[in-house]
């Protein structure tokens, strides 16, 4: 199957399917089998979750269905990790929205 089969079979855009494929994250082959499809789904998952290559990469690296309780692990640790970011963020907005609720009052 070519980028292209691959591309419109799934919907996903060829660019962002050369990008995975640039960074080692699937393969693209005549024989793409359904095992390769699942990896591919996987990726674009975990991808579109705002993972960096390194870190699905490092995800990808669990494989085999023992693994379950370690791919759990890891993913709650990046989970903790984004909601911390979230918290993050919203003291930063909740800060900018003071600033500009004193501007406004004293307007």
């Amino acid at each position: 199957m070519t980028i292209d089969e691959i591309s419109k079979r799934y919907n996903i855009d060829i660019k962002k399917l050369k990008f995975f494929e640039k960074n080692d994250l699937i393969k693209i082959t005549n024989d793409f089998s359904d095992k390769d499809m699942k990896r591919l789904s996987d990726v674009c998952t975990l991808y579109d979750c705002g993972m960096d290559t390194d870190t699905v990469k490092q995800f990808m690296q669990f494989n085999c269905e023992e693994e379950n309780r370690e791919k759990l692990k890891f993913l709650n640790v990046y989970r903790s990790d984004l909601l911390n970011k979230i918290h993050n963020m919203q003291k930063n907005l909740d800060n900018l929205d003071f600033i500009i609720y004193k501007i406004k009052n004293k307007i």
